[in-house]
């Protein structure tokens, strides 16, 4: 009987060949690494107290319990950071430099979820992309390194997809979308109330097909240079808005605007860089037992397919469950969607010391403090509105002060359909301080627009 001839059977993460003209694009991905860390640079200079432990809002950690640096280390580690950041972008082979960025990064994520900014889980995932580059750039095959980026990329494609996916929500396509271009009104000499709802929710709903389509075309070699120039376009828009010639408001997301069109123009438009994300994805499509052709590449770097695999799960599928409000908002890519809690600290303002000096310098009303208002003042950054995030915070300041008498109301995410809130109140009675909730004690009367939410 003749012997049957033997079939390759390659690994899950077996790759197809790259094609032949697509050029080298490492030197995409050096101009790329600049900018992403010129851009993360940045955004911890605007928001420097959030990464210090000197600050009066609170530190809510991981593992409760869990000892923050003391001073100076906590400088220390800020400027260990930077200078890290700085050898990123200017070293050839800066492995040791996205070693310490990343080991650093990560304790600062364990010590105080406040930290999970999307823009700072945007910078680490393309740091921890280029340090998976280093390590694969002393292997034979020529091809290797050109994968280290693909998680980067799924990554970007996940947020501008699931960022449109949230807009389609009845406050964003009502108010939201017409508040962030109100500059442009204004320089068009108009006002939202001289426009017809109608129009409004229209084109509320266009930009959020938008966001949602160009996200999702970037992942397709045909059509990802049309994403990339609507994004573009939008990311300049925002930047337009909220910039110094509009509200000037959110700066800590500049930098970050400006490095995510750079990843647009470097990681997706080039020949040499564009068409890889669609190919590694290809590639983990592979069935056993397929036959490869000649010439294709070498399997993908272990690391490279389980980085992948970890964006797809955390920054892909989780985000679905932040609708049922068990996920973080701020890693689900909630942007500019006006989905965000709202969250109002009440205190006894007549006993000095109740609450921290920059929660009191934030405060609008006496005995209430916006949060949000209180960490944009303090960090320059958003707060993490997260419930479990938000009732460790109050304890922790019901703990300072325990006679203050601290109380929290939390309003939901708005209904997607009607826009209406459903609002929680908490006390922290002594001695274990502990949250209870009394929202059956307090008839909240919620109104956003004032800002006045005072139970009786």
């Amino acid at each position: 009987m003749p012997a049957q001839p033997r079939v390759r059977r390659p690994a899950p993460h077996q790759l197809p060949s790259l094609p032949a003209d697509g050029g080298d694009p490492e030197p995409y991905v050096r101009y790329f690494r600049a900018v992403l860390a010129f851009s993360f640079l940045a955004s911890l200079a605007l928001s420097m107290p959030l990464w210090l432990t000197r600050r009066d809002y609170p530190h809510v950690p991981v593992i409760e319990g869990l000892p923050q640096p003391p001073a100076p280390l906590d400088a220390i580690l800020l400027a260990a950071i930077a200078v890290a950041v700085v050898g990123v972008a200017v070293l050839p082979r800066p492995r040791h430099f996205l070693q310490a960025v990343l080991v650093i990064g990560a304790v600062w994520a364990l010590l105080d979820q406040n930290r999970w900014q999307p823009y700072f889980a945007w910078y680490l995932v393309g740091m921890l992309c280029l340090l998976l580059g280093e390590r694969s750039a002393g292997t034979t095959e020529k091809t290797a390194p050109a994968w280290h980026m693909a998680p980067l990329q799924l990554m970007t494609c996940c947020m501008y997809t699931w960022s449109g996916v949230h807009k389609f929500n009845h406050r964003y396509l009502s108010t939201d979308f017409i508040l962030t271009a109100k500059p442009l009104l204004g320089w068009l000499g108009t006002s939202a109330a001289s426009l017809p709802p109608r129009g409004i929710a229209a084109l509320a709903v266009a930009s959020a097909l938008l966001e949602l389509g160009f996200g999702v075309l970037l992942a397709f070699p045909r059509f990802r240079r049309v994403g990339v120039v609507g994004l573009t376009l939008m990311h300049l828009f925002i930047l337009l808005m909220i910039g110094p010639l509009g509200t000037g408001w959110n700066r800590v997301v500049w930098p970050w605007n400006v490095a995510a069109i750079a990843a647009l123009w470097l990681l997706f438009w080039p020949r040499a860089t564009g068409p890889r994300l669609a190919a590694f994805l290809a590639g983990l499509r592979t069935p056993r037992g397929a036959r490869v052709r000649r010439g294709a590449a070498k399997p993908a770097p272990r690391g490279i397919v389980y980085a992948s695999l970890a964006v797809a799960l955390v920054f892909g599928i989780l985000p679905a469950l932040s609708f049922a409000e068990r996920w973080y908002a701020s890693l689900s890519f909630q942007l500019y969607a006006g989905k965000e809690r709202i969250a109002l600290l009440y205190y006894d303002s007549g006993r000095p010391g109740a609450v921290p000096a920059a929660a009191a310098r934030a405060a609008r009303t006496p005995g209430q403090v916006n949060l949000a208002a209180w960490s944009i003042d303090e960090l320059n950054a958003a707060p993490v509105l997260e419930e479990r995030v938000l009732l460790s915070l109050a304890r922790a300041l019901a703990r300072r002060a325990p006679d203050a008498d601290v109380r929290l109301l939390i309003a939901s995410p708005p209904s997607l359909v009607t826009g209406e809130r459903k609002t929680r109140f908490f006390a922290f009675p002594a001695p274990a301080l502990n949250p209870v909730d009394v929202s059956s004690q307090y008839k909240v009367d919620l109104d956003e627009g004032t800002g006045a939410e005072l139970p009786p």
